[in-house]
């Protein structure tokens, strides 16, 4: 599993600290979900820097759910979380919270073809107890 840090909040470098409302429990990229996304920007031939975003698919309510789409460069207050191989998330900042302690994986949609996935967001793994 890949943290989403370092990243960057409203434009700025950040690492979260004992004191960061967000902590450690910023959403993560699976392996996998990276993958997808480095994949969806090559294959869509997207400039260097591109990603997913994920934002609020209604401005008018929660309810709606959450949009994916891929995207140049980030919007302005977009979190970004850089996951290894270069893969990027754009979090709009309305969402930021919402996928607190969360996880982005993918899962195939189709058996014969591997490059047809499906994004979804999950509770992060608990660690298991070693007690």
């Amino acid at each position: 599993m890949l943290s989403g840090y370092p990243g960057r909040r409203n434009g700025f470098p950040f690492t979260p600290g004992e004191n960061d409302a967000y902590g450690s429990g910023m959403l993560t990229v699976t392996e996998a979900a990276a993958r997808a996304i480095n994949s969806l920007v090559t294959t869509n031939k997207m400039p260097e820097g591109s990603g997913l975003r994920i934002a609020p698919q209604s401005q008018t309510t929660r309810s709606e759910g959450l949009g994916l789409s891929i995207a140049a460069r980030p919007a302005d207050g977009d979190t970004v979380l850089e996951t290894h191989g270069g893969a990027k998330v754009f979090l709009a900042p309305t969402v930021v919270f919402d996928l607190h302690e969360q996880q982005l994986d993918v899962e195939p949609l189709d058996e014969g073809d591997p490059d047809q996935v499906r994004f979804f967001v999950d509770r992060q793994p608990q660690p298991k107890d070693k007690g």
